[in-house]
């Protein structure tokens, strides 16, 4: 502004000038020239064009002085209404010149407040470091850039983030001043912020997930890995970079792929689903989901493709298991559902040949040796054993049915069976069939109920001779066996120490439609009535199962395997009594309390525990019972445990013990659910005594607890 102003006056003095020079020519030439008339014409026409020059010139300065003021404004409005900060110092006195009101605005300073400040007031430490700095490089004669980002100190002491295009003014060669522009950047600095914030959470999600996240270029190879490839494929991004994607699968699932990740697809629509298998750095074949999408550029030409995948190996493994225990949990509930069924039907069939058991066995204590009747007798006590036998393999089939498990060693139950009678019949069928045994020597022992196991054991044996043509050989054997790792068999076994049975066989196999029904009852491919019942399978698997065993079966055309994993035990096998007569476990006329809703059952106890030398009492229900002891004292309670209507074993015994603490009490049953038993058995109830029981059974059971 200044400048325009000094620009003016001179022009004006150079018009003045030019005047009254134009007057004195023309003063000199009238006094002192004799004019003539030629001098004279030619002397106004020199002064006309003066004039003319003059005027002209006149009009031209007015031109541009009105340029100047009108320049000026412009320049007084842009400095006033610039969108920045704008402002001048004059190096010479150290203090601002001029400051447009967005700075004041910016800082909070007023204009007059601002034209008494010292220069660097509004930077802070750094700020002033930075400028004198740049101050310095230039005085050197080297060059800087003109924008710097700094932080701007407003008046109340906050700050804001600011660009600073800084221009130094020169005069003669020196620096005489600075005038500078400044643009807030703060909400551009803030989203910044974010956008690293972002990109920094990006970063961690993509560098901290499992998946493998990848990025490939149009002719498939890979331009970018997540660092999680090296736990799916066993190779770093830096192996992988620039290596085709096919080419880590194996071949027969690259086609697949290739016409998933390179076909056309339209932009923005994601690659279907692929499920393949992934060749592992370790040479493992791991299963692997693969999605992704097509990128492209602006004319629609694919550039690449970008994808997940996720390992599923473990997810597919689990799934499978999963889907197996549902399998083995259907299968066991269905034998659960048909050994309720079984259990209910044994329990009132073991009620009926209690009769058919004992009278006849009573009968025979009263006949005379030489009787003709004796025979008779023994056909009807044999055929009640045998059917007692085939109600216990229904009762085998029931969980919960009532067992009594003793410490055993399977080796004696292999002995025993090969002394049998129904092993010597087996042999006898089938001559062609070589039947080997090998047995450990040092076997363990298991906790289970030898009935049981022997049953298994015969049904095996027989199955394996019977899936046999012509000539061939059955293997039995025995082993102790640890697992480290769990196996998959049939059902999955877990680690621990276990007495491996295996029966084996060089039979035609099974086949798979029949593997998966084998356990069941009565599904069976023998003649029905001539080799077999049905059952026989179904009992190695409740044996099994009721014993926290596992079965594994491995079969082919070469033959088939049934392993049976009893868990074992360092207990040792429990003394043996020698040989005991009827007297031995004969009473003392101590009193017995039979508690039975059978009246058959009732009459049944009470004579065979009169032939034992006992008194007998009877009550049909637990109710009665209890009633009866208020008033009287037995010795034993020989108590049923389901009898229904009314209280069951287990809440008689309760309210037995209610009255007296110390009553000695027998439960018997012929199919007992486990837990009711076992509630009684903890509460003080003695042992548990198996319907239909023999004579010696129940004379040795009384005398055990009569004399404990």
């Amino acid at each position: 502004m200044a400048m325009m102003t000094s620009m003016s006056i001179y022009l004006f003095t150079i018009v003045i000038t030019a005047a009254v020079f134009g007057l004195a020519v023309f003063i000199i030439t009238t006094r002192f020239i004799r004019p003539t008339r030629i001098a004279e014409a030619e002397l106004r026409k020199a002064r006309d064009e003066l004039e003319q020059r003059v005027r002209e010139r006149t009009t031209e300065l007015v031109l541009i002085n009105n340029e100047l003021k009108e320049s000026r404004e412009k320049y007084r409005q842009i400095f006033i209404h610039a969108p920045a900060g704008i402002y001048e110092i004059d190096f010479a006195t150290g203090k601002f010149v001029s400051v447009n009101d967005v700075m004041c605005e910016y800082t909070g300073y007023t204009r007059a407040e601002f034209l008494n400040l010292s220069p660097f007031a509004f930077l802070t430490e750094q700020g002033k470091l930075m400028i004198k700095e740049r101050l310095n490089t230039v005085l050197k004669g080297e060059s800087i850039s003109k924008n710097v980002e700094l932080d701007i100190v407003n008046k109340d002491g906050s700050s804001f983030s600011a660009v600073l295009n800084n221009n130094f003014v020169f005069k003669d060669g020196r620096i005489t001043g600075s005038r500078v522009v400044i643009h807030d950047i703060t909400e551009r600095k803030f989203a910044e912020r974010a956008l690293k914030k972002s990109e920094e959470r990006f970063r961690n999600l993509v560098e901290s997930t499992r998946d493998w996240i990848w990025d490939i270029d149009r002719n498939g190879c890979f331009i970018y890995n997540s660092p999680s490839v090296s736990t799916v494929t066993g190779y770093t991004a830096q192996e992988l970079h620039g290596t085709r994607f096919i080419n880590h699968f194996p071949l027969d699932e690259r086609e697949k792929l290739h016409m998933a990740l390179m076909r056309n697809i339209r932009p923005g629509e994601p690659l279907s689903t692929i499920e393949c298998t992934l060749q592992h750095k370790n040479g493992e074949r791991r299963t692997i989901e693969t999605r992704g999408v097509h990128y492209y550029d602006e004319s629609g030409n694919v550039l690449g493709a970008r994808g997940i995948s996720r390992d599923i190996t473990e997810k597919k493994r689990i799934e499978e298991e999963k889907a197996e225990l549902k399998k083995n949990l259907d299968r066991a509930k269905k034998m659960e559902a048909l050994g309720l069924l079984a259990g209910g039907v044994a329990h009132d069939l073991n009620n009926i040949l209690s009769g058919i058991v004992n009278y006849p066995e009573l009968m025979l204590l009263d006949l005379p040796p030489d009787s003709p009747l004796r025979d008779h007798v023994r056909a009807i006590y044999s055929s009640g054993k045998k059917a007692a036998a085939i109600v216990d393999d229904l009762i085998t089939m029931a969980r919960g049915a009532a067992r009594k498990n003793e410490i055993m060693n399977v080796n004696t139950v292999i002995r025993e069976y090969l002394q049998s009678a129904e092993f010597a019949g087996l042999k006898a069928s089938r001559p062609e069939v070589r039947i080997e045994v090998s047995l450990d020597m040092d076997l363990l022992n298991i906790q289970t109920s030898p009935v049981q196991v022997k049953k298994a054991l015969l049904n095996l044996v027989v199955n394996a001779v019977e899936s046999i043509q012509g000539p061939g050989h059955v293997i039995v054997s025995s082993q102790n066996i640890t697992l480290q790792e769990p196996i998959r068999g049939f059902d999955e076994i877990p680690p621990g120490e276990y007495v491996l049975l295996s029966v084996a066989d060089t039979g035609g196999g099974i086949s798979p439609e029949d593997m998966e029904r084998i356990f069941e009852p009565f599904y069976s491919r023998k003649v029905m009535g001539r080799s077999g019942t049905g059952l026989g399978l179904s009992i190695v698997w409740n044996t099994i199962t009721e014993n926290k065993g596992h079965i594994n079966v491995t079969s082919g055309t070469n033959g088939t395997v049934f392993d049976l994993y009893f868990p074992s035990t360092r207990f040792s096998l429990p003394h043996k009594e020698d040989n005991i007569t009827l007297d031995t476990f004969k009473g003392q006329g101590q009193k017995v309390l039979v508690v039975d809703d059978e009246k058959s059952q009732r009459d049944i106890a009470s004579q065979l525990l009169n032939t034992l030398s006992y008194a007998s009492v009877a009550c049909e229900s637990g109710e009665k019972a209890v009633e009866y002891l208020k008033n009287e004292r037995v010795d034993l309670v020989l108590l049923d445990m389901i009898m229904e209507p009314g209280m069951n074993g287990r809440e008689t015994y309760e309210k037995i013990i209610e009255l007296h603490p110390k009553q000695k009490v027998i439960i018997t049953t012929g199919y007992a659910d486990t837990s009711e038993v076992k509630s009684a058995q903890e509460k003080g109830a003695g042992d548990l005594l198996k319907k239909p029981y023999t004579l010696e059974e129940l004379g040795t059971v009384i005398s055990r607890h009569l004399n404990a």
